[in-house]
């Protein structure tokens, strides 16, 4: 067998969600005998998505998680617990999902990187193409859960339903998963693989607007989750970080050595605005002194109040003399 998924990044095995679902159950059922192929075109694909899988026993080919997994529980590659299943995974798609996609796909301050994410690990030129259709995916989700257009002004993005139920339901997910090692009481489930997928996307993606990271990170049994998982299934051959990624994390670790860190509490960033401005009023200040502009103004100052003065000494001064 032969998988086609995108190629990873942040040091995770694929960046995208279906890809990355499939990876972990193959992990999860232990398949034997099946190369991961990378960055290959989605055009290859009959849905015109990655991932897809190739038997390559008869050369059938199977498009998307939902065939793949068909296709391989077939093949005996079986998890317990498919009542429960279907209902984790139920509750998960109506909940997450939608907020999820629009993060990723919707948010006018993470689309550029999402997009371009995608776009390096599609072959030219269909790099040019791709990444817009999971956009049209978003777009669909958002006018029919929220009744607005991705084209819209962002103030008609109306995602506050949405973004409400996808951090409900990551307090669901770390509730049931508890201290446990996976999520159904401890037991490997196909609710790993997508739970795993949805929470490494969250918690590694670098985007300029996560607002779905910032809840996560507030659970740590879901980080610890994330982390104890990627280290257990996946060797650090299977797992990427690009160079460019590497050197923005070294130098946000520098700043953060140094003390240089942007980010901040309001209070240190109203801070920071402060001092910017008392700095930059001190060399306006300073300029005009050296230019003599406020000597100046001060001289004609003193002429215009001498002249007043005198105007009130001829009309009432002189008045008392006659």
């Amino acid at each position: 067998m032969e998988l086609f998924v995108y190629k990873g990044e942040f040091k995770l095995p694929s960046i995208d969600l279906d890809c990355l679902r499939v990876l972990m159950y193959i992990k999860l059922t232990d398949v034997k005998n099946i190369k991961i192929r990378q960055n290959f075109s989605p055009l290859r694909s009959d849905n015109g998505f990655l991932p897809y899988l190739i038997d390559t026993t008869d050369n059938k080919k199977y498009c998307g998680y939902e065939k793949i997994i068909n296709y391989l529980k077939s093949s005996g590659y079986v998890l317990d617990g498919s009542e429960k299943n279907e209902a984790c995974l139920s509750y998960i798609r109506q909940n997450l999902y939608p907020y999820f996609m629009y993060q990723l796909f919707g948010s006018p301050q993470n689309i550029d990187d999402s997009r371009a994410l995608y776009a390096t690990r599609t072959p030219f030129p269909f790099n040019f193409y791709y990444p817009s259709k999971y956009i049209k995916k978003t777009e669909e989700v958002c006018q029919a859960l929220a009744n607005f257009s991705l084209e819209d002004p962002i103030d008609h993005h109306d995602t506050a339903e949405m973004e409400v139920k996808a951090k409900k339901c990551l307090n669901w997910v770390s509730e049931k998963l508890g201290t446990n090692e996976f999520f159904l009481n401890g037991t490997q489930s196909e609710v790993d693989a997508t739970v795993y997928a949805y929470l490494a996307i969250i918690l590694k993606f670098q985007l300029p607007n996560n607002q779905l990271q910032a809840h996560a990170k507030q659970c740590e049994n879901l980080v610890r989750y994330v982390n104890n998982l990627t280290k257990k299934f996946f060797d650090e051959s299977e797992c990427f970080e690009s160079e460019k990624v590497k050197e923005q994390n070294q130098k946000k670790e520098q700043k953060v050595f140094t003390g240089q860190e942007e980010d901040g509490s309001p209070a240190e960033i109203r801070k920071r605005y402060i001092v910017s401005g008392l700095f930059a009023t001190t060399a306006m200040l300073v300029y005009g002194y050296l230019h003599g502009i406020f000597s100046i103004t001060l001289a004609e100052k003193l002429n215009e109040n001498r002249t007043t003065y005198s105007d009130y000494d001829r009309e009432y001064v002189g008045d008392d003399d006659d």
